[in-house]
């Protein structure tokens, strides 16, 4: 350092000035960069984390649901976002769930990524957890790109290259001027403070014109006014970061999707509000009161809340619900700082309408679900592994007797009164095997029967963390199985001392067969079984007995039911293989019942007739594999009915006999009366005679009808009146063309006890017509009418003559014919009118049968 100690003073001072001036100009920029460059990615990171914190949130409910189209549709928003160029989203297990790599960048392992930027402008990756109730769910992990951080630190370099240049110039400057004269440079020192002092001009630049320490003053106040520039164009370039600094601002804010604004505490005056508030309103409320914008949109405003955050400047966060957006959103209001330095709010309205529509669901189905367990009839429980109970449905509480806050903390056994765990415990099952366990067991300390069961809850490890338990009382179960197997004890009992034969069926391989038959085309006409025997004897084979009881046993003069199976061929005649291809029709067209009646043969070859019925069992008729057979034995009833049809035959051909005497006995007497006639002269007495003869004949007929008649109960009234009628003209001589007659009567049967008397009544009132009602040859006709109404019978005799005298009365009258009329009307019960004013009309009612 021996050639600096020789140097002059003002190249000492040259020397020192510029050395130092470069050293620490250079030191100052390079702790100005650092910090600049430390600040913006600061800056960087805390808006990349705000932005992960934001899609941690979205995706929060979609990775709670596995829902990952909606988790790949929010991290595709991030498009939006020019400064991310990646992100990735895991699930709880560290598995990557959905992925977004900006277009142009491949891979977000950071190689590709750092190809593409400097040194000072490598990618910044930030990690967030999702949590839900303070449980990790998943991460969300962003890459942002600081690529502006290079063009910005490779012009501060470049610029400090130019600056080094023109300080070395400047002190190349001062040098000369040291080697002037120091008056001068006083002066022009002087001068150039007076001008710097009056003027406020910093650009005056004093030339060196001595070495000595004038020329150092020149020097130092040369560098202040540098000093003093040099801090005004940082100033400048201070105020130009801040301006694209803001510009940046009004670019992140206006591209953020949600509603965002920021107001002045004290006048309550919007200062900024994004692109999304614009859209909104159609218009920009920058400058204007807040309340005006937040009331159209239905947002709040409240000025507590700010004084909230100028006191305790803290974050406030709360939801609202805009009826006129028909949104529910997420207001976070928080104090920031402004450019002049006071504190402003700022907030924002995020849209969280999705998210609490499915936390409505969420809690809909919690609510479902909940309703849903209490309507169950039975325990349902949570347990822990050491079997406390966490929650029960209604009726677990009903069952236990006690409510929610008494169960906390106890065990399933001491709710029901018990020190220690229960010898049969599911609970201990599952927790050994890990697998879900029943129990039947009668539950002491109850009093009832229940069916036990646990069911394990594992987490991601397969360990069992939660026990459900599920306990249903079966003690009416319980009860009705006793009083099932005691009824079918009883039913046993009663169908093995039953005196009709009874035996269980399997028609299962019979059904199945004939379903292949018709699956094969076979058509259900009743001939078919009929024309195939071979069918009928290959589905009897495939008949399986299940069980008989004693009356079967006896019937069959069997053993047991195996010595009835060995011995079909002994106990189906023909008739019953008739009647069993008669039963497969009816199956075969889906009958479920039938009954038949046909002879069987015991063991003993002895023929027995039965009435067979055949039922389906109810719940069987699908597959026929339980039918019951009930077969009552009439062997005696047809010996006594063949007995009893032998002796009516008998006495049929008995009834015969007697009724064709009488009608032989009857034309006798008809006989005598016509040769009486032939020997009388008198013509009063001859018509007398006549008349007796018809009313002779007329019993006849009815005899006649009954000898003929099949049966002897009931005689056909219409033919037996159309016989009589027709015998009447032909005694009287009367032509069917000169009067005619029309005979309307039903097909009606009439015991002999109404058909006597009525045909008589008939004969005298037709034969007062013929006689009276049309004389000197007159034409005419007479109707003859019977008719059942409800419960009488009524009978009309008409006809068109000439008609009764005004004066005459049937209760009057003396004639013989119409006192026997009245006589055998009331001997019937009937009724008579009569009415001759045109013609004559006889109305006779009378019930349908006589005591």
């Amino acid at each position: 350092m021996k050639w600096f100690q020789d140097l002059s003073i003002r190249y000492k001072i040259t020397i020192i000035t510029v050395t130092v001036t470069l050293l620490v100009l250079f030191i100052c920029f390079i702790l100005i960069l650092f910090y600049w460059i430390n600040n913006y990615r600061t800056h960087i990171r805390e808006k990349t984390l705000t932005t992960a914190k934001l899609v941690a949130d979205n995706c929060l409910l979609p990775i709670t649901f596995n829902d990952q189209t909606s988790c790949q549709q929010i991290l595709s928003n991030l498009d939006n976002i020019s400064s991310i160029l990646g992100a990735e989203l895991y699930d709880k297990k560290n598995n990557l769930f959905a992925e977004f790599v900006r277009s142009g960048y491949s891979t977000m392992d950071g190689t590709d990524l750092y190809a593409r930027t400097g040194y000072f402008s490598k990618p910044l990756i930030i990690e967030e957890n999702i949590l839900l109730r303070g449980e990790k769910i998943g991460m969300i992990k962003l890459t942002a790109s600081t690529s502006e951080l290079s063009t910005l630190v490779y012009n501060q370099i470049g610029f400090m290259i130019l600056l080094i240049i023109f300080l070395i110039i400047i002190s190349g400057l001062l040098a000369s001027a040291f080697q002037k004269i120091l008056t001068a440079p006083i002066l022009h020192l002087a001068t150039s403070l007076k001008k710097v002092g009056v003027e406020d001009n910093y650009s005056v630049t004093l030339s060196k014109i001595s070495n000595d320490e004038v020329g150092m003053l020149y020097d130092e106040f040369n560098s202040m006014l540098e000093k003093i520039n040099q801090r005004r164009r940082d100033k400048e370039l201070v105020m130009i970061e801040m301006r694209n600094q803001y510009e940046k601002f009004l670019t992140i804010f206006n591209s953020f999707p949600e509603i965002l604004y920021i107001s002045d505490i004290q006048s309550q005056h919007t200062l900024f509000a994004n692109q999304k508030v614009k859209e909104l309103l159609k218009y920009d409320p920058t400058n204007r009161p807040c309340h005006e914008f937040l009331e159209k949109l239905d947002l709040p405003c409240d000025n507590g809340k700010q004084h909230i955050l100028v006191k305790d400047k803290k974050t406030i966060t709360h939801d609202h619900y805009s009826r006129i957006l028909n949104r529910h959103f997420m207001i976070n209001s928080q104090l920031i700082g402004w450019p002049d330095g006071r504190d402003v709010c700022m907030e924002i309205a995020i849209d969280i309408t999705d998210r609490f529509q499915a936390e409505e669901k969420l809690k809909e189905t919690s609510l479902l679900l909940e309703t849903t367990l209490n309507a169950i009839p039975d325990l349902i429980g949570i347990q822990d592994v050491d079997q406390t109970v966490i929650k029960y449905n209604k009726a677990g509480y009903e069952m236990v007797g006690k409510n929610q806050q008494e169960i906390q903390g106890h065990k399933c056994y001491e709710l029901i009164g018990r020190k220690n765990r229960c010898e049969l415990c599911a609970t201990a099952l599952v927790m050994k095997t890990g697998k879900p366990a029943q129990i039947e067991k009668y539950e002491t300390e109850l009093g009832i029967w229940i069916d036990a069961r646990t069911y394990p809850i594992f987490n991601e490890a397969g360990e069992i963390v939660k026990l459900v338990e599920h306990v249903r009382d079966i003690t009416a179960r319980k009860k009705a199985t006793e009083a099932l197997l005691e009824s079918e004890r009883h039913l046993r009992a009663i169908l093995d001392h039953s005196p009709i034969a009874i035996i269980q069926y399997d028609y299962s391989h019979v059904k199945n067969h004939l379903d292949n038959l018709k699956k094969e085309g076979v058509a259900t006409d009743k001939e078919f079984f009929v024309r195939n025997p071979v069918e009928v004897s290959k589905c009897l084979s495939l008949v399986e007995i299940v069980s008989v009881n004693n009356a079967a046993l006896e019937l069959f003069k069997a053993k047991n039911k195996q010595e009835i199976i060995e011995n079909r061929s002994i106990i189906y005649t023909e008739a019953t293989l008739k009647a069993f291809a008669k039963g497969l029709e009816l199956i075969f067209q889906g009958t479920n019942f039938y009954e038949f009646e046909t002879v069987i043969r015991n063991l003993a070859h002895e023929e027995k007739h039965c009435i067979v019925r055949i039922a389906v069992t109810p719940g069987h008729e699908k597959n026929y594999d339980m039918l019951i057979s009930s077969l009552l034995d009439i062997t005696a009833h047809k010996v006594a009915e063949e007995k009893i049809r032998n002796s009516l035959a008998e006495k049929e051909v008995l009834l015969k006999e007697i009724h064709h005497r009488v009608k032989n006995n009857l034309q006798i007497i008809a006989s005598l009366l016509n040769m009486q006639i032939n020997y009388i002269t008198d013509a009063s007495a001859r018509e007398y005679l006549a008349e007796s003869l018809n009313r002779v004949k007329s019993m006849a007929f009815i005899h006649e009808n009954l000898y003929q008649s099949k049966n002897f109960k009931d005689i056909d009234f219409s033919h037996y009146i159309n016989l009589l009628l027709n015998q009447l003209f032909i005694t009287y001589g009367i032509s069917h063309k000169r009067i005619k007659l029309h005979v309307e009567i039903e097909k009606i049967f009439l015991n002999i006890n109404l058909a006597i008397p009525l045909g008589l009544i008939i004969n005298e009132l037709v034969t007062n017509s013929l006689k009276y009602a049309f004389p000197e040859k007159r034409t005419g006709m007479i109707r003859v009418k019977l008719n059942k109404v409800r419960d009488k019978y009524i009978l009309q005799v008409e006809d068109d003559g000439i008609g009764l005298p005004e004066e005459w009365k049937i209760q009057t009258t003396k004639s013989l014919g119409l006192q026997l009329v009245k006589t055998l009307i009331r001997q019937i019960n009937g009724n008579i009118q009569s009415a001759g004013k045109k013609g004559t009309c006889f109305r006779i009612d009378f019930p349908g049968s006589i005591d």
